[in-house]
């Protein structure tokens, strides 16, 4: 191999590298702003100061976290675009990977699920949808019981709440 492609196959592997690490660090504050359903409204709300949202968002971050991606975090609440946080670091991984996409799959359950639970799940998803799947497990005690499961832009609503609502709507309806 000659000089030039080592160098080429060595800054691709840190490029990779490098972009899996902030869209690692992008992902942690997504999931920290999910787990926290009052961070969002404080973002958005107009009386809080800048400054004093900018520490709460960069708060979700590791301590190791690149500096420019704490820069851009700060960027994207300076224009209220915290809602492509998700989008951005998707197409991140999706660069990462060479192209590969992953199949997002998110469970949102009354209750927290037991490992056991979770590995039905995977399985009976990697059978129905196949390929490289990566999971986000939800607790949401709104629902009553059951779940809902959303692969992509499908979603299957087994949920208490969603029953009972319907219910309600065909009684009401009926009347």
């Amino acid at each position: 191999m000659s000089e030039s492609n080592r160098a080429q196959v060595y800054a691709q592997a840190l490029l990779q590298n490098v972009t899996e690490s902030v869209a690692a660090q992008l992902d942690a504050v997504e999931r920290g702003l999910r787990a926290d359903p009052q961070a969002r409204q404080a973002l958005s709300d107009p009386l809080v100061e800048f400054r004093d949202k900018a520490a709460r968002l960069t708060g979700y971050l590791p301590v190791d976290a690149y500096p420019d991606v704490k820069r851009f975090l700060q960027y994207l609440l300076s224009e209220s675009a915290l809602d492509l946080l998700g989008p951005v670091a998707a197409e991140l991984h999706f660069a990462a990977s060479g192209g590969q996409r992953a199949t997002e799959a998110v469970i949102t359950s009354a209750i927290p699920l037991t490992d056991v639970e979770k590995e039905k799940i995977r399985q009976k998803l990697t059978r129905e949808v196949g390929g490289d799947i990566d999971y986000q497990y939800l607790v949401d005690p709104n629902l009553i019981g059951g779940m809902v499961v959303r692969v992509g832009d499908q979603v299957i609503d087994g949920s208490v709440a969603t029953r009972l609502r319907q219910l309600r709507e065909s009684i009401w309806n009926a009347l």
